[in-house]
């Protein structure tokens, strides 16, 4: 241990040089490869993915449309199927999806009946 500390200490601003030398040179290595480096290393990748996933949508049918979203959109107004036919969806689904429409409206209606009990309890409170 004593050799060590002695051999520490005789050349300690030569190795104190010499890392900052190493990090120098690593950091000059990164700053080349970022400036002259491949500008799209990634985007073969993320073409080839794009590409696998528009074939399978175009092997599903085509792409679906997506409902949009606003802040002041309900449920029933999000969650509208698109032209469900027979050939799609079998004839005991069909009546599946009557009953899950019908609860949605249901919960709906609670939804609202909800918000119109605490606007007025909101209301009723500010007034007192």
């Amino acid at each position: 241990m004593q050799q060590f500390l002695s051999f520490w200490n005789a050349y300690n601003v030569t190795i104190i040089e010499v890392l900052i030398a190493i990090i120098v040179l690593t950091v000059a290595f990164l700053v080349y490869t970022l400036v002259f480096g491949k500008k799209d290393d990634a985007l073969p990748d993320s073409v080839h993915i794009e590409k696998t996933l528009q074939k399978i949508l175009e092997a599903q049918g085509g792409p679906r449309p997506t409902p949009v979203v606003s802040a002041s959109s309900t449920i029933g107004d999000i969650v509208q199927p698109t032209d469900v036919s027979e050939s799609v969806v079998g004839g005991g689904a069909t009546d599946e999806l009557a009953r899950l429409r019908t609860s949605l409206q249901d919960k709906e209606a609670q939804l609202e009946q909800l918000k119109t009990t605490t606007a007025e309890t909101a209301a009723a409170g500010g007034a007192v």
